[in-house]
C-alpha cells in the first residue's frame, strides 16, 4: 500500500508527560535508604535546580511556599530557547515564544496553542531524591495541538531533548506518557466577525469506527510496547478488559447500578443481539502485504505474544509493589480479571459489534467504562462519548510510561498516529487482512500455538516500518531499560529514518 502523508491525511497529536523534577531545596526531609536511582545515571544527570528563595514564598497557595511556579518558569525558559516553541504561563495566561519564525499555522494546528507545565502529585515520588536539601516535583508537560509532520515531531524531539540538558527528572512506574491523536483542524469564517479563525475537526465516522476496531483488535499486541505492570494501573486499564464491550452483558450484571440510565438500558438490547453479528469474510491472501518480508528480516526466531500476559513478572512486580495503594488494580492480573467477569465477548464478536453503529458516540460508549467515565482506560474514547461535546476532539493513548527518551516518545506518537492514518487510508481487502491477521494470531495464542503475527507485524503493516524496527531492536537488546532509562541514552535512531538507516 503506497503510504501518504501525514499533512494530506490531515491528523494531528499532542503529548502529555508525566514527570519528576529534582530540585534543591530547603527540607527537613532525611534519605531513608530506598532510593530507586541508579548512581550512575545521577553521575551523568546536570546538577539539581536550586529554589531561590525567599522571591518565592509567596502569599500563593494559602501562604505556602510556591515552588511550583518557579519550576514551571524554569522549564518554559527552556523550552523556549527553541526556535518557534510557545509556553503558556499557567498563572498569567500569557504566551511566550522562542527566537525563529512563527510555527503556526505550519507545525502548531492552532494559533493559542503552546506547551505548559503543570501540577501532578499523583506522580509525586519523594522515595526517588529523599536526601536531605532535595525535593522531587510531580510535573505534567503538555505540548501543543500539533500537525502530524517530520517537522513536528522534530520539535518534540528538540523540546525533550533541551529540557533533559538542564533538568535533573526522573519517571517512575507511577508516570505516563500520553498521545492524543485528533483529525486536525479548518479554517473557518466567524459569522460575527466575519475574520477567518481555526476550528478543532472531529474524526468522520468511517475512519473513527474503522480505527476503533483496529486499536480493539490491536490491544492484545500492542501492550507488549509498554510495560507488563503497567496494564494494572487503575487509570490505564485495557478496553480488552475493562470496557463496555469486553464486559458484555454478564458484565453489565455485576456492574450495573440500582437504577440504570438510558445508555445501560440500551447496551442490554444491543447485547442480545450479538450472536447474529458477523465480520465481513477474511479477503485472499495479499503477497504484497509488507510485514510478510519485513518481519522475518527483523528477528527471525521468535516473535512477540499475541495475548496480555495473566501474570505479572517478578521483577515488574516488585517495581510496582511500593505504589500499589490508591494505584493499582491488583497485583495478580489473572485474579483482577475474573473478578470483571467478563462477558465472553472474544475479539472477533467485538470488533463485530464495532462496525454495527451508526454513530461515533455509540462506538465510544463501547470502548469505554460503565457509569465511571472519570476512570479512563488505555485507550480513551470520552471525547466522543457524547456527540454534541465541544471540547477536545482527540482519541488518548494512555498506556505508555513515563519516559525520558526523545526516540521513544516519537516512536510511539507515530504508531499512534500510524494506526489513524491506516484506518483512514487503507483500502478494504488492506484493512481486513491486517484485522484478520489479528484475530488469527490471538486465536492461536489463546491456544498456546505458535502464531506469524505480532506487535512489531501490525506496525509495518500499518505503515510504521522504521518505528517497528526501533522497538524491535530496542526492546530485545535493552528489555527494561527501553522503558525506564536516563538521559545516558544516546540512541540517534529517528522515527522517521529508514530500516537501512539510510535518509
Amino acid at each position: 500500500m503506497p503510504l501518504i502523508s501525514s499533512k494530506e491525511v490531515g491528523l494531528s497529536f499532542g503529548i502529555e508527560l508525566e514527570i519528576i523534577v529534582c530540585h534543591k531545596q530547603e527540607t527537613t526531609g532525611f534519605d531513608d535508604g530506598r532510593t530507586h536511582v541508579s548512581k550512575e545515571e545521577e553521575a551523568v544527570m546536570p546538577p539539581a535546580l536550586e529554589t531561590p528563595f525567599p522571591q518565592y514564598r509567596t502569599e500563593w497557595f494559602g501562604g505556602d511556599d510556591n515552588t511550583h511556579e518557579w519550576l514551571y518558569e524554569e522549564i518554559g525558559k527552556i523550552i523556549t530557547t527553541i526556535p518557534g516553541a510557545k509556553f503558556r504561563d499557567g498563572r498569567e495566561g500569557s504566551i511566550s515564544i522562542g527566537p525563529g519564525p512563527d510555527l503556526f499555522p505550519s507545525v502548531y494546528l492552532m494559533d493559542g496553542t503552546a506547551w505548559e507545565a503543570k501540577p501532578d502529585v499523583s506522580v509525586n515520588d519523594n522515595r526517588v531524591h529523599a536526601a536531605p536539601g532535595f525535593v522531587a516535583t510531580g510535573v505534567e508537560i503538555v505540548s501543543p495541538a500539533l500537525w502530524d509532520c517530520p517537522e513536528a515531531h522534530r520539535h518534540v524531539h528538540e523540546v525533550i531533548t533541551a529540557l533533559s540538558s538542564v533538568l535533573r527528572w526522573r519517571v517512575n512506574p507511577k508516570t505516563g506518557f500520553h498521545v492524543h491523536v485528533g483529525a486536525g483542524a479548518r479554517e473557518v469564517v466567524d459569522f460575527r466577525s466575519g475574520r477567518l479563525e481555526w476550528k478543532l475537526n472531529k474524526f468522520d465516522f468511517q475512519p473513527l469506527q474503522r480505527a476503533a476496531a483496529l486499536i480493539w483488535a490491536a490491544d492484545h499486541f500492542l501492550s507488549y510496547a509498554h510495560p507488563p505492570e503497567r496494564q494494572l494501573n487503575l487509570y490505564a486499564l485495557s478496553i480488552s478488559v475493562a470496557s463496555q464491550l469486553a464486559l458484555g452483558e454478564e458484565g453489565l450484571r455485576f456492574a450495573i447500578p440500582e437504577y440504570p440510565d438510558e445508555s445501560d438500558i440500551e447496551w442490554h438490547q444491543i447485547a442480545e443481539r450479538f450472536p447474529n453479528l458477523t465480520l465481513p469474510p477474511r479477503p485472499p491472501f495479499n503477497p504484497d502485504a509488507p510485514s510478510s518480508k519485513l518481519r522475518s528480516e527483523l528477528h527471525p526466531e521468535s516473535l512477540l505474544p499475541s495475548v496480555r500476559p495473566t501474570q505479572i513478572p517478578e521483577h515488574a512486580e516488585q517495581r510496582f509493589r511500593p505504589y500499589m495503594p490508591g494505584l493499582f488494580a491488583a497485583h495478580d492480573l489473572e485474579k483482577f480479571q475474573s473478578k470483571l467477569k467478563h462477558g465472553g465477548i472474544t475479539m472477533e464478536k467485538g470488533i463485530a459489534y464495532i462496525m454495527r453503529p451508526e454513530s461515533r458516540h455509540k462506538i465510544a460508549r463501547l470502548l469505554s467504562r460503565t457509569n465511571n467515565e472519570s476512570n479512563r482506560l488505555n485507550y480513551n474514547f470520552i471525547n466522543y462519548t457524547d456527540d454534541d461535546y465541544k471540547g477536545f476532539q482527540t482519541i488518548e493513548f494512555r498506556e505508555a510510561t513515563g519516559t525520558l527518551d526523545p526516540t521513544t516518545i516519537a516512536a510511539w506518537s507515530s504508531v499512534t498516529l500510524a494506526l489513524f492514518r491506516f484506518a483512514t487510508v487503507a483500502d478494504d481487502a488492506h484493512f481486513w487482512h491486517v484485522i484478520w491477521n489479528l484475530i488469527d494470531s490471538h486465536k492461536l495464542g489463546l491456544l498456546g500455538e505458535p502464531h506469524s503475527y505480532d506487535m512489531i507485524s501490525l506496525m509495518i503493516d500499518v505503515g510504521a516500518a522504521a518505528e517497528a524496527a526501533f522497538f524491535e531492536r530496542s526492546l530485545r537488546e535493552m528489555g527494561d531499560k527501553h522503558w525506564f532509562t536516563s538521559t545516558t541514552n544516546t540512541r540517534t535512531v529517528s522515527a522517521h529514518s529508514s530500516l537501512d538507516g539510510s535518509p
